[in-house]
């Protein structure tokens, strides 16, 4: 299966940092971003900023309304119930990548989803020569790293920028300035 204009990606991507991976793929005809979580709708403007055509919630009848509509999955998560969930919407000889890391070292796989349906499954470890990529798109403008900038702290303050994620569900990027003495 090759990528063209037509390709619907599924990006399974819950968390903040995962937002600016939807960019690549705006020039593929939908990208929807699932979201396992309700608690995580809160950065639904950024993640159609960044590139998703539509976003949804990773269970109910929205799952329903997409099943073999999608071509590629790209499971961000490391959820089990996020993967399950992604394998449900392909269609036939479709592929899924499961990139997200799970802390489980054995996650179950509904072997009867990837039969049924041809699916080719792969995994990758997700920094693996990206950073070249990453530069690339950002030079080019096809990624704005000033829009994923919520904060800025000082040196003093590592330990709240670090932690900021899990207070404010809209924070994505904190940026620690060395010289700067307060957030």
């Amino acid at each position: 299966m090759t990528s063209d204009e037509s390709t619907n990606f599924w990006v399974d991507a819950p968390y903040n940092d995962r937002i600016p991976s939807l960019s690549p793929y705006r020039q593929y005809s939908t990208v929807r971003l699932s979201f396992p979580r309700p608690d995580e709708f809160s950065r639904l403007a950024l993640a159609l900023q960044m590139g998703a055509t539509s976003v949804v919630a990773a269970s109910g009848d929205e799952l329903l309304e997409v099943a073999d509509q999608v071509d590629v999955l790209l499971e961000c998560s490391g959820s089990p119930d996020a993967l399950e969930a992604g394998l449900r919407v392909l269609g036939p000889a479709a592929r899924a990548v499961v990139v997200g890391m799970s802390p489980d070292p054995r996650v179950p796989v509904a072997l009867a989803l990837v039969q049924r349906q041809e699916v080719e499954l792969t995994g990758t470890f997700r920094y693996a020569n990206t950073y070249p990529t990453a530069m690339a798109l950002a030079s080019s403008g096809a990624i704005h790293l000033d829009d994923l900038v919520t904060g800025h702290y000082g040196l003093a303050q590592v330990a709240e920028a670090l932690s900021v994620g899990r207070r404010d569900p809209l924070a994505v990027k904190p940026v620690v300035l060395p010289g700067r003495d307060t957030a």
